[in-house]
């Protein structure tokens, strides 16, 4: 029997996503792709020119070592203009090769600029807006990269961190905290739950006990209105690293928190971040 999903108070109409010729932003694009399906949201793809290559390239004591010849060679700024529309019309290929068996409306524009500011600015005008998290990398050293890194910490809307697509046979996690957005962050991982068919489960950190109480109290009065099914527990969460064990006994599929937990400080959310294996949304 199909869960009916409850009404949401993320409402989410655009979800934005970078585009690039890394691999990283191929999976980031997939990822997005289902979430925009899941959430009935339009997908905008977004190219962004680094103005810095190209002024780099315009300089004259600029050399480039290329990987087969092994030979080193003049840059030019033509050459990285010429480099990059390929690269914007391979995007908005992919992008339309994804999107289109999904049904999806779908949007691609090309911008110039500084890449986190350019990709900040976009983002104003989204829901969601998703990244990749890195490359691959071994486990000690792995690291968000810069340009997920600004959006994290800088961004105003909702944020998807992505390492891979959010795994359907696998439950939906959310971590109900005490910030305002928490009923927000709840009915988000009801509403994509219900979307991808997965198990929902809702993890109350119990650092304070009296308040873990409380906001037990507080999503069960919730889930009973909305008459929408889920387990419910509380987890060792005096701080960000109990948090992640506990997420990383349950292998979730995908992960809802609020951005402005006071678990999570810029050192303890990017330690999160990397060190789940599947995608994170946090919640503004």
């Amino acid at each position: 029997m199909t869960t009916k999903a409850p009404k949401s108070d993320l409402k989410v109409k655009r979800i934005l996503v970078a585009l690039d010729a890394s691999p990283h932003s191929e999976e980031a694009l997939e990822a997005a792709v289902e979430l925009a399906h899941s959430l009935e949201a339009e997908l905008e793809g977004i190219f962004i020119e680094d103005e810095d290559l190209l002024r780099l390239a315009g300089l004259p004591f600029v050399r480039e070592l290329r990987h087969f010849s092994a030979r080193y060679e003049d840059v030019s700024s033509q050459r990285i203009e010429r480099e990059l529309r390929t690269q914007a019309r391979r995007a908005e290929a992919a992008l339309a090769r994804s999107a289109k068996p999904r049904r999806l409306h779908y949007s691609f524009r090309v911008l110039r600029g500084r890449v986190e500011a350019e990709l900040l600015e976009a983002a104003e005008e989204a829901d969601i807006v998703t990244v990749g998290r890195a490359r691959s990398a071994p486990e000690r050293t792995r690291k968000l990269g810069s340009v997920a890194r600004a959006v994290v910490r800088e961004a105003s809307r909702t944020v998807m961190v992505l390492h891979r697509q959010a795994h359907p046979s696998q439950p939906v996690c959310v971590i109900y905290g005490a910030c305002g957005t928490a009923r927000k962050a709840l009915a988000a991982g009801a509403q994509l739950a219900a979307a991808q068919g997965s198990e929902l489960r809702v993890f109350i950190p119990d650092g304070d006990r009296e308040q873990a109480a409380a906001s037990e109290n507080e999503v069960e009065e919730w889930l009973a209105g909305q008459r929408f099914a889920a387990t419910v527990q509380r987890v060792a969460g005096r701080d960000c690293r109990d948090l992640l064990r506990s997420l990383q006994h349950y292998s979730c599929g995908a992960v809802i928190v609020e951005r402005d937990d006071p678990m999570l400080g810029e050192d303890e959310l990017h330690d999160f971040l990397v060190g789940l294996d599947c995608p994170v949304l946090l919640i503004r």
